[in-house]
């Protein structure tokens, strides 16, 4: 076997690991027996290549409010989701001078919980502003 043939062998075999590896991972986040707070941590401390990437605009809602619409300033660069999200919740609360017991309205734990989950089925986690 040459070296060429040899690099390639395990190329492949990295990018089955991996696949394999995105698999287990995708399903693990969808399994809402585990709380979303642990399935949450483990998503962001992921690697990016266990991560799905949208070409392009990925809309996140909360409470109807689609939180990406902000994200002109940041045209033709890759947004992380998780870091959108949740710079969302901190300037909620800066704005609304409250801390976690007493978040604005449109900011209530449901809504952030149901935009958490649907991040985490999608397993989207950048995407790139491109209009």
């Amino acid at each position: 076997m040459t070296d060429t043939e040899y690099t390639q062998n395990k190329m492949q075999g990295y990018a089955c690991f991996i696949d394999n590896a995105k698999s287990t991972f995708e399903l693990y986040l969808k399994n809402k027996n585990i709380p979303l707070s642990e399935r949450w941590e483990t998503w962001k401390k992921a690697p990016f290549f266990m991560k799905n990437r949208s070409s392009g605009i990925h809309s996140v809602f909360v409470n109807g409010s689609d939180i990406t619409e902000c994200c002109t300033e940041y045209r033709g660069t890759d947004i992380s989701i998780a870091s959108l999200l949740e710079s969302h919740i901190e300037q909620a609360r800066d704005d609304k001078y409250c801390d976690d017991n007493d978040l604005p309205e449109d900011w209530e734990p449901e809504g952030i919980n149901a935009a958490k989950e649907e991040i985490l089925f999608d397993n989207v986690g950048y995407f790139k502003y491109d209009w």
